[in-house]
C-alpha cells in the first residue's frame, strides 16, 4: 500500500480480505518477474553462465523485497500455499532452464542434475535470507555454489566475475 500510494480504506474497499489482497501482489510480483527474466532464458551460445549468474542475482533481489516475516508467513499459511508453489515453481523452472544451457554450453559439468542444483540453490539463498544474511553474502554464496559445479572454463569465467568481498 505505502509502495502505490494506497491508503488502507482503499484496500479495504478493493479487496474482500487479506487473503485475496496478498494473492494478487503475489501473482503481480511473479507476472513482473517473468517478463523480466524473459531474456535470461533465451539460449545463447557462450552466455549461459553469465544468464545464470544474473538469473541468481534477479532471484536474490527478488527475495530481499519482501521482508523476512512475510515471507515466512507465505511459507506457512495454507491460504497462501498455492500462490506461493506457483512463485517456487516459476523460478525452479527458470533455474533449471538455465542451467541445462549451460551443460549444453560446456561451462557447466554434464553430470549435473539441473533441478535439483536449481532447488538447493534456492533453498541455500533463501534460508540464509531469512537467517538474516546480507544481499552480499546471498551472492557469495550463489557464485560459490555456482563455480562449484563449473567446468574449467567456466571457473575461468567466474573468477572474472567474483563478488566484492
Amino acid at each position: 500500500a505505502q509502495k502505490l500510494e494506497i491508503s488502507k480504506r482503499t484496500l479495504y474497499e478493493l479487496f474482500s480480505d487479506k487473503d485475496t489482497l496478498v494473492e494478487q501482489c503475489w501473482d503481480k510480483i511473479r507476472e513482473e518477474q517473468e517478463k523480466k527474466i524473459a531474456g535470461y532464458l533465451f539460449y545463447q551460445p557462450g552466455s549461459a553462465l553469465e544468464q545464470a549468474r544474473n538469473l541468481i542475482q534477479e532471484y536474490i533481489a527478488a527475495v530481499c523485497m519482501i521482508s523476512c516475516i512475510s515471507l515466512q508467513e507465505l511459507q506457512q499459511k495454507v491460504s497462501y500455499a498455492d500462490s506461493y508453489e506457483k512463485n517456487r515453481r516459476f523460478w525452479l523452472d527458470s533455474f533449471t532452464e538455465v542451467l541445462e544451457h549451460c551443460v549444453a554450453d560446456g561451462s557447466v559439468l554434464p553430470d549435473v542434475d539441473c533441478q535439483l542444483f536449481a532447488k538447493r540453490l534456492m533453498n541455500v539463498l533463501l534460508g540464509l535470507y531469512l537467517e538474516g544474511g546480507t544481499r552480499r553474502e546471498m551472492d557469495a554464496f550463489g557464485w560459490a555454489l555456482l563455480r562449484g559445479i563449473a567446468t574449467h572454463r567456466g571457473i575461468e569465467w567466474l573468477d572474472g566475475k567474483k563478488p566484492n568481498s
